[in-house]
């Protein structure tokens, strides 16, 4: 594909894929075209309209999520219900074992007793502290039972992949697309969301290979620089308020909203960088708001732009309303 007399910022379909909405190309500059996105849906159900080519599933065996199960429960600090405890117990005896002494007596087995979802389910050996109330552990089980019913949360899997991995392995020019519009629950969605911002932060945070050298200044190895972190990091969002909402009436923010900012904090320092996209701005939690530098305003009624999310930008506000008013 040349790249002569192509008009900036408009798409061009590429005969070996069609014009759809994740497989297209995008001229940036003269010299610099976006490749067909790198999608992806969930495992045995490709929940979007069009299957890429280039496509891949990705689903969650409990072992690859064990380490960040708060993300399933919005609010992990129920009121009535002591789900934290079960999540942080899981998180720092797994995998949980069983010890049992021989027949013989002179010796100790150690039984992995959960490793699936489908264990996870059945489990029900907590310490007491733990468990202080019966209803807690009736609570999370009714919970892991709903997502054992979904495809994203599987015992095994067999073709899929771990969105933790493919993020790990981000280099600077690639675009990932992730789907979760078809996904049945909203908590499903925010989950992925929460996942993929929590990986982001871990892939920040492990050593940085550079590409400096050696220590004898020869040149440096190859799957060193494949493995250097991106300078700058896009982050899409669409909807975003569904996932970065108004506190709740107690004041307490969910998880998501808490993982979500944690990200965007710590990004300032290293480059990371989130586009967001909503119907109304009211309903987005104001700590985004606080930390966004650029606005893009369309199509605004009185009604919303009276809300406290537009005091940021009083003067204007104010005179766009009387020229309405006029």
């Amino acid at each position: 594909m040349t790249q002569n007399n192509i008009e900036i910022g408009r798409t061009i379909v590429s005969g070996g894929y069609p014009n759809t909405l994740d497989s297209f190309w995008f001229a940036l500059a003269d010299d610099i075209t976006v490749k067909p996105f790198d999608f992806v849906a969930v495992e045995r159900s490709h929940n979007s309209i069009y299957i890429s080519e280039n496509s891949k599933t990705y689903s969650y065996e409990l072992k690859d999520v064990y380490d960040r199960l708060e993300l399933l429960f919005l609010q992990t600090y129920y009121l009535h219900y002591n789900i934290s405890s079960i999540v942080n117990y899981i998180y720092e005896s797994w995998p949980i074992k069983n010890t049992a002494a021989s027949s013989r007596g002179d010796e100790v087995v150690v039984v992995v007793v959960v490793k699936t979802w489908t264990d996870l389910f059945n489990f029900t050996g907590y310490p007491e502290e733990v468990i202080t109330h019966r209803s807690s552990i009736l609570h999370f089980q009714g919970h892991v039972h709903l997502f054992r019913k979904s495809s994203l949360f599987i015992d095994k899997k067999v073709t899929s992949t771990y969105l933790r991995k493919e993020i790990n392995q981000v280099k600077s020019g690639d675009v990932f697309v992730v789907d979760i519009a078809m996904l049945s629950t909203s908590e499903e969605q925010a989950f992925v969301i929460g996942g993929v911002m929590k990986s982001i932060d871990e892939m920040y945070s492990a050593i940085v290979e550079t590409t400096h050298g050696n220590e004898d200044n020869s040149a440096p190895a190859a799957d060193n620089r494949k493995r250097q972190r991106p300078k700058y990091l896009l982050i899409f969002i669409d909807e975003i308020n569904r996932f970065l909402s108004k506190s709740n009436s107690a004041g307490r923010i969910n998880i998501i909203t808490e993982q979500i900012m944690k990200t965007l904090n710590a990004g300032r320092s290293r480059g990371t960088i989130l586009f967001s996209a909503q119907q109304f701005k009211s309903t987005v939690g104001y700590a985004l708001h606080e930390s966004t530098g650029l606005y893009v305003t369309a199509k605004v009624g009185l009604s919303e732009l009276s809300s406290t999310a537009y005091n940021i930008i009083d003067r204007y506000k104010n005179e766009y309303c009387q020229t309405k008013q006029r």
